[in-house]
């Protein structure tokens, strides 16, 4: 059966490796999905807020308490509830849109990250999620 999600974030995963069907915990592919997503966001919001603090530009409020937020609620059975994260990713667009105008009118140049780039388009959410899996990375640690 062809991998459906890869989770290691705790001790009851699958053979000491990772889970790939269905988490022993209960974690379902799509949760697993979308909280890659969500840690996506986390990483295009946080290159973007680091590029403009480095260019010393006033950053909007709310940016770290929405990266502590994120990464808590992706963290082992804390929560499992696809539709709090999906909300989680629509912050963050929000959020990250608005860094991205703010570097626009500073003129600050950002890294050429995906994450920076990605257009946050809620129908594209599942394609993302699945692109920002940890099964995307061929090294052979991953690949077991």
């Amino acid at each position: 059966m062809e991998n459906q999600m890869f989770c290691f974030q705790c001790q009851e995963t699958a053979k000491g490796i990772g889970c790939t069907v269905k988490g022993v915990c209960g974690k379902l592919p799509s949760t697993s999905k979308y909280m890659d997503l969500l840690l996506g966001v986390v990483r295009g919001v946080g290159a973007i807020d680091t590029a403009l603090r480095k260019a010393e530009v006033e950053r909007p409020q709310g940016v770290g308490a929405f990266i502590v937020d994120a990464l808590f609620s992706t963290i082992t059975n804390a929560n499992f509830d696809d539709a709090a994260i999906l909300r989680r990713v629509d912050k963050g667009i929000v959020l990250k849109r608005e860094l991205l105008n703010t570097a626009q009118k500073a003129g600050v140049e950002l890294p050429k990250y995906h994450e920076v780039e990605w257009g946050g388009e809620k129908t594209d959410y599942d394609a993302e999620g699945e692109r920002e899996t940890i099964l995307r990375n061929t090294d052979a640690i991953y690949a077991r």
